[in-house]
């Protein structure tokens, strides 16, 4: 899994048990310096409100530069499976199931592992998607 690779794992004691806590590689921001080659790039890293445990693993956010390696081939997935849901949208893009569907894709993480998402953490996905589309 591509996600599992990019992120550092280290073991936490919980109760006298072992468990695996991942943290996702966070992102260099730019400083917003206006020389030659920088650009006001987003903090693309999203870290969540409390840990969030899946599939017994533990995360505290999510590194979203993998927006960066969808093509249109995969927008296409992305929107055939948005309208099997039956939503119609003017704006599918700025909707939380459009952004859960465009974070699964590319993060190649689970479906499962957004849908039990708390929903801050969901709506913080969200806004980095529909900010990435937008910028």
């Amino acid at each position: 899994m591509k996600a599992a690779d990019e992120r550092g794992m280290e073991l936490a004691a919980e109760n006298g048990e072992e468990k695996k806590v991942f943290q996702m590689e966070q992102p260099e921001v730019n400083s917003g310096g206006d020389s030659e080659g920088e650009s006001d790039d987003l903090d693309m890293y999203v870290k969540f409100s409390k840990p969030y445990v899946f599939e017994d693993d533990t995360y505290d956010g999510l590194d979203m530069s993998c927006l960066e390696n969808l093509t249109t081939d995969d927008l296409t997935e992305i929107e055939k499976k948005f309208y099997k849901h039956g939503i119609a949208s003017f704006n599918p893009e700025n909707t939380a199931v459009y952004a859960k569907l465009v974070a699964w894709k590319a993060s190649e993480l689970p479906i499962e592992f957004f849908n039990q998402l708390p929903v801050r953490d969901m709506l913080k996905i969200k806004s980095r998607v529909v900010n990435f589309f937008y910028s």
